[in-house]
Order: structure tokens, then C-alpha cells, then sequence
């Protein structure tokens, strides 16, 4: 497995309140490959020159929080350059929505998927970028080869990857040690007829909420690296209210409402 960090996806998007939780979010992706032998993390020597703070390079955003910054440097301290194994050629125009991006992660990833169309690589976009919430993007290479590059910016759009390229196998009961939040497949949500998936995410990033059949509660998997193995469990809040009402081991229906977190609701997004 080929995982690209796309150092493009880094456009100033992000402020002072969102930047911390993008980059969990974006940790939690890397984690969730970092699980698997085989995986290679590509950066870009340039990576820490972008900027997801306006006018703010990321090195000196992440260094501003000492913890965020060493969980994030550990998590990338196996991370390749990929300049050191260049493929793609700089002499090519690699295009997509309209904009040039030969010289970056995109170009690069896009020259190997192009010699090897069975390639097991993946785009990884930082949240709320310009590259938004697609799954894949279009790049064109001298306006004669068309390229579809897949992407990932959270857990389930890396999870639901990982299924389709037989990584993870839904079918099989969830592994406690592989210390993954489980997927909605693997809890009592998707096992059982007792529960009805609604429209909304936990959150825009987050995990799909479901409503359990008859009742006012909507449960969702708590999707916390923490709380993986066997602490894995739902989150249950009340529909009208928003506000939490407990917790239930991940595969069974048993609202625990000794959890009650009073100052917790749910994000229905």
C-alpha cells in the first residue's frame, strides 16, 4: 500500500479553532494505515512549508502545541520522501481542476497509479480543503492521459478504501487488538434489526447516525483511537434534545447511562 500526504490540500483553510481537530483527524487516517505491513507514507520534502493556517507555514502551527506536534511527529517519523524515488516527470503537465501540480504528491501518485492501474495508492487531503470531500480526482497528464486518483480526509473514507481494496474484510467480526474503532458493520448497529441509519453524520467528518426503531435515541459509534479494542463502544443521544444519554458496548444493545456525559450532544450534520 502507497499512502500520499497531498501537501496541496494545506490552502490556508483551516483557523486557530479548526486546525487542532484536522489534524486528529488527519493523524487518525495515518494511524489507520499505519496498522497494515507493507504501507508506505510518502510526504513531500516540502510538506512543512504549506500552510494551513493563513500566512502560517504548518511546522510553525504545530509547533505553537507542543503535544499536537510530538503526536504528530511520531506518527510521521517512518514517512518517505518521495523526491528520493521520483517517477513522474517534471517535464509533464499534470492537471487537475484546471490547476497545475506537477513537482507535488498529486503529480507523483498519479505517474505510479499511470504505470501500474492495480496499484493499492491513495491520496490523503487534509479536511475542508479545496479538494473538499471527494473520494476521487481526475488528473490529466499532457491532455492525453486521464488518471483517477483516489482520496481519503477521515476515518470513513479511508475505512470504506481499506474495505474496497480487501484490507479490512467487513465480514469478519471486529479484532479487538487492532486498536481501530470498529466499523458500523462490525457493531450491533448494522447486525441487528433493531436499528434504522439516518441522514446525518456525527459531526460533518464523523460517523453515521443511526435511530434505534421505535425509540427517540440515535446511536453512533464512538470513533476514538482511545477508546478502541475493548473499550469500543456507541454513543447514544436523545433526537430531540441532542443531549448524550449514555453509552452500550459496541456489540450489544444495553444503554449504560452510568457514561453520561451532561455536557456532551450530538453534531447532527
Amino acid at each position: 500500500m502507497q499512502v500520499f500526504i497531498n501537501e496541496c490540500s494545506l490552502n490556508e483553510q483551516l483557523n486557530k479553532y479548526t486546525f487542532v481537530e484536522a489534524i486528529k483527524i488527519f493523524l487518525r487516517v495515518i494511524n489507520s494505515v499505519n496498522k497494515f505491513t507493507g504501507t508506505n507514507v510518502y510526504k513531500s520534502v516540502l510538506f512543512f512549508n504549506f500552510k494551513a493556517l493563513k500566512d502560517t507555514h504548518i511546522e510553525r502551527s504545530l509547533k505553537a502545541n507542543f503535544e499536537l506536534n510530538s503526536v504528530f511527529s511520531q506518527n510521521l517519523k517512518n514517512a518517505l520522501n518521495w523526491e528520493k524515488e521520483q517517477v513522474h516527470d517534471e517535464y509533464s503537465n499534470y492537471i487537475c481542476n484546471k490547476e497545475e501540480y506537477v513537482k507535488t504528491s498529486i503529480a507523483e501518485i498519479s505517474e505510479r497509479k499511470l504505470a501500474d492501474p492495480l496499484l493499492n495508492a491513495i491520496l490523503i487531503n487534509f479536511v475542508d480543503s479545496k479538494f473538499s470531500d471527494n473520494i476521487n480526482i481526475l488528473v490529466h497528464k499532457n491532455d492525453s492521459d486521464i488518471i483517477n486518483v483516489n482520496c481519503a480526509f477521515n476515518e470513513s473514507t479511508i475505512h470504506e478504501w481499506l474495505i474496497e481494496r480487501g484490507f479490512i474484510n467487513p465480514k469478519i467480526a471486529y479484532n479487538e487488538f487492532l486498536g481501530l474503532p470498529p466499523l458500523d458493520c462490525q457493531t450491533v448497529l448494522c447486525t441487528s434489526n433493531k436499528f434504522e441509519l439516518t441522514k446525518w453524520r456525527n459531526g460533518k467528518f464523523g460517523r453515521k447516525v443511526y435511530r434505534l426503531i421505535g425509540s427517540n435515541q440515535l446511536w453512533v459509534v464512538d470513533n476514538s483511537i482511545k477508546h478502541a479494542t475493548n473499550k469500543a463502544h456507541i454513543e447514544v443521544f436523545d433526537e430531540t434534545t441532542k443531549k448524550h444519554l449514555g453509552t452500550s458496548i459496541y456489540n450489544k444493545i444495553e444503554l449504560n447511562s452510568k457514561h453520561i456525559e451532561k455536557s456532551r450532544i450530538i453534531n447532527l450534520v
